[in-house]
């Protein structure tokens, strides 16, 4: 038992490494821009392309995508999200708020299931 616990441990680190770039890349395969939405926000849709390109730079989206990446993976590791694009608000600040609320979602969820299951569970038609 407590082999089959190591190496389901062991598989945790290839996996979750797997899983945020696949998010990652995600990301960058839908349509559209951070640089560009900061920009832009609810005045209109022209955006300056010099100031485009700065705030490109200044965010490091004009890296390569294995270095942005890199980069994030290494911050998270120590514990730095960073700052909310939109808000400027350091993201984790943002987890703690919204995390009591998540967790009450979490626990109702679990608890509809399982009024749901347990009658529906004995049930053979």
């Amino acid at each position: 038992m407590t082999q089959y616990i190591v190496k389901r441990m062991l598989l945790l680190v290839p996996t979750a490494i797997l899983a945020t770039m696949l998010v990652f890349t995600i990301m960058w395969v839908i349509p559209g821009d951070a640089a560009f939405a900061i920009l832009v926000g609810d005045e209109g849709t022209f955006v300056d392309p010099k100031k485009l390109a700065e705030l490109r730079q200044e965010l490091g989206l004009d890296r390569p995508l294995y270095v942005q990446y890199g980069d994030w993976l290494w911050n998270t590791l120590r514990g730095d999200l960073g700052e909310s694009t939109f808000s400027a608000v350091p993201v984790w600040n943002e987890l703690q708020h919204r995390f009591p609320v998540t967790m009450e979602l979490a626990i109702l969820g679990i608890f509809l299931a399982f009024i749901v299951a347990v009658p529906l569970g004995p049930y053979r038609p």
